[in-house]
C-alpha cells in the first residue's frame, strides 16, 4: 500500500458514491437539520473508511505516511476544487473539480492526522497524547465555542486573520480546559463526551508483577 494509492481509492470511491446519489434526483432535497442526501454522501466515506483502516493496518500506516508538505498543497486543491465545481460552465469540467476537491481532503487528512499521530508518539508527545484523549470532546464543544467568540469579535474592527488566530486559540484552549477540569475526572462526563468510562490510562495504578522487583 501507498499513500497515494490509499488516497485515490478513497476519492474515487467517494466521488462515485455522490455521483450515484445525485443520480437519483433528490439529493439536494433538505431532511431535518437541512441536511440532504448529498451531504452524507459527501462526508460518510470518511467515516467507512475508519472502520476499513481500522481492519487494515498496512493501508492505515499508508496513508498517515503522506509528507507533511502536501498538507498546504492539497488543502488549496481542496479549497480550489470546492468553488471550481460550483462555477466552471462544462459539467465534465465540475466533475473534475470536485475530482480533485475529494483527493484533496484525502491527501489533506492523511497528512495533517499522520503528522499529529507522529508527535503523539514522539519522546515529547505529551502535547500530542493530550490532543488525542481530549479530540472527542474538542469535537463536540468547538462549534458552540467558535459561534460564541465570533459574536463577541464581530463588533470589533479588526483584521479577519487577528480574529481567525484569537478564536482557534480561544477555542482550543477552553476545549482542553473543559476536557481537564470537567470531562476527565468524572466517569458519567467521560461516557458522555468520550463513549468510555475508565480512568484515562495514566491515572490507572500500577500493580507490579510478582515475582519481579
Amino acid at each position: 500500500a501507498h499513500w497515494l494509492s490509499v488516497a485515490l481509492a478513497g476519492a474515487l470511491l467517494g466521488h462515485a458514491l455522490v455521483l450515484a446519489v445525485r443520480l437519483t434526483g433528490i439529493a439536494y432535497v433538505a431532511g431535518p437539520g437541512d441536511l440532504s442526501l448529498f451531504n452524507l454522501a459527501f462526508y460518510a466515506p470518511l467515516f467507512l473508511a475508519g472502520l476499513a483502516l481500522w481492519h487494515r493496518p498496512a493501508w492505515l500506516r499508508a496513508w498517515l505516511s503522506t509528507p507533511l508538505w502536501l498538507l498546504p498543497v492539497a488543502a488549496f486543491a481542496a479549497n480550489w476544487g470546492d468553488a471550481a465545481s460550483n462555477t466552471l460552465l462544462h459539467p465534465l469540467a465540475r466533475e473534475a473539480a470536485l475530482a480533485v476537491e475529494l483527493l484533496g481532503i484525502w491527501i489533506a487528512t492523511g497528512a495533517a492526522v499522520g503528522a499529529l499521530g507522529r508527535l503523539r508518539a514522539g519522546p515529547r508527545g505529551r502535547f500530542g497524547r493530550m490532543l488525542s484523549e481530549a479530540s472527542y470532546t474538542i469535537f463536540l464543544v468547538h462549534h458552540l465555542l467558535v459561534v460564541a467568540l465570533a459574536l463577541l469579535l464581530l463588533p470589533l474592527d479588526w483584521p479577519a486573520a487577528a480574529k481567525f488566530a484569537l478564536i482557534a486559540l480561544t477555542t482550543l484552549g477552553l476545549s482542553l480546559a473543559i476536557h481537564r477540569w470537567l470531562v476527565r475526572p468524572f466517569a458519567l462526563m467521560r461516557l458522555l463526551f468520550n463513549g468510555r468510562t475508565p480512568a484515562p490510562e495514566a491515572e490507572r495504578p500500577v500493580t507490579p508483577a510478582p515475582g519481579r522487583a
